[in-house]
């Protein structure tokens, strides 16, 4: 007895348009994206500009594809990529004294709480391959 396997089963299946399920809720999360932008209260063209990116978008991850391959499968691509070969350092600055406009040895024998001067923290995108 022979067995018959479909030749189609590794094929995505298609609901709506030609899209596959995902494909389909990418176009519909950004369609109403798009749609929240079109009804916001502002001047027309703060409104008409994101819609219109933001349907152009929708169209792209719909149905744009590139070697054969859609645009999620390219982002996914593009994000483990750079997961792998990258990684975010938080490069903190150290704990400054304020200046209190006093002689430095004032400023010194005052004790102050550095809780309040304003910090900033830099995010560098460094290789994780040694070099």
């Amino acid at each position: 007895m022979r067995a018959r396997i479909p030749a189609g089963i590794d094929l995505e299946d298609r609901l709506l348009y030609g899209l596959s399920p995902a494909r389909l809720g990418y176009v519909t999360a950004i369609g109403v994206l798009a749609i929240w932008c079109w009804r916001q209260p502002v001047w027309l063209p703060l409104r008409v500009v994101p819609a219109l990116l933001l349907v152009g978008a929708a169209i792209a991850v719909g149905w744009m594809r590139r070697d054969g391959r859609h645009l999620d499968a390219w982002a996914e691509d593009v994000v483990r990529y750079l997961l792998r070969n990258y990684r975010l350092v938080l490069i903190a600055p150290p704990p400054r004294r304020p200046r209190t406009g006093k002689a430095p040895e004032a400023a010194a024998v005052e004790e102050q709480d550095l809780t309040t001067v304003p910090q900033v923290a830099v995010f560098v995108l460094a290789n994780s391959e040694p070099p």
